[in-house]
């Protein structure tokens, strides 16, 4: 039960569940062992979480559920239990405060697959599609890109109706910041090679090939084609298996230009304007 708590002025109820989960305040029957082993390979000390609301756990998580559910649970009617769970004790206590309603960080985002998927946590993977969405930036967005394609979780539309969105806004970033995550500044001074603002290691190389690819097929950047040529070949050098093969950048530059690619909108409208019966639809990556 809960004992009483003063929350901040102007908290939402969430924000104050949350608190009283991380003061200790909100405690349940059960609270958690997730023994850890030291270097020499012997069983250190548990140390014991709070558990906090038991049909919380089980509305939210399909691996509690099915644990709080059974005679063992039914059984322990007084006192708090210690239950042991064999999970990386820093990695459960973090899942254990976003149930309870605890914020979200990017270092939590390899945890969040894990944990959601061992524990059967759908809300988890929700609310991973949504902080993604909404921290794209020049900075981090080509690697949050990368790691939605990478979990297949992240993109089950059968599993979540929301799983399209995410894709949708990290495409859509790309597209919309495409000259920033290039590292181009100025585009009066880019010419016909990379200028000094370009020299760094853009953002955008952090992106996979089948990613820019992608963007590229959709014949939607807009960016003059001179510019792009520039670009491209910047990210084929940077990406090359073997940057002294000239052979293997060839066919990586080769991959990412016409006819391989739309390659942008100029391109796109031509291809249009000599073909009217090329749908539309054709146009967009998929």
């Amino acid at each position: 039960m809960a004992r009483r708590s003063k929350g901040a002025r102007g908290s939402t109820l969430a924000e104050d569940f949350a608190r009283a989960y991380g003061d200790q305040t909100l405690q349940g029957r059960f609270r958690f062992r997730c023994p850890a082993f030291d270097k020499s390979g012997d069983e250190e000390e548990p140390e014991l979480l709070e558990g906090g609301l038991t049909a919380l756990l089980q509305l939210r998580s399909e691996y509690f559920n099915a644990m709080f559910s059974g005679p063992w649970a039914e059984s322990r009617h007084a006192g708090s239990t210690a239950v042991t769970v064999y999970w990386p004790r820093e990695q459960m206590a973090r899942l254990l405060e976003f149930l309870h309603g605890g914020s979200f960080v990017v270092e939590d985002l390899r945890v969040a697959m894990d944990c959601a998927s061992f524990f059967g946590v759908p809300s988890l993977l929700h609310h991973v599609r949504e902080w993604v969405a909404a921290n794209l930036k020049v900075a981090t967005a080509p690697a949050l890109w990368k790691f939605v394609e990478s979990e297949p979780h992240l993109k089950d539309t059968e599993y979540c109706e929301d799983a399209e969105d995410v894709e949708a806004a990290c495409f859509e970033f790309h597209l919309e910041h495409f000259a920033e995550l290039a590292g181009v500044k100025a585009w009066e001074s880019f010419g016909d090679e990379t200028n000094d603002a370009a020299e760094e290691e853009p953002p955008l190389h952090n992106l996979s090939v089948d990613l820019f690819h992608r963007l590229l097929m959709s014949g939607l950047v807009r960016l003059p084609t001179r510019q792009l040529i520039c670009v491209v070949e910047r990210f084929a050098r940077a990406k090359c298996s073997d940057p002294s093969s000239t052979e293997a950048f060839g066919q990586l530059f080769t991959s990412l230009m016409p006819p391989a690619v739309i390659f942008n909108r100029d391109c796109r409208t031509a291809l249009l304007q000599s073909n009217e019966n090329v749908e539309v639809r054709s146009l967009i990556a998929v």
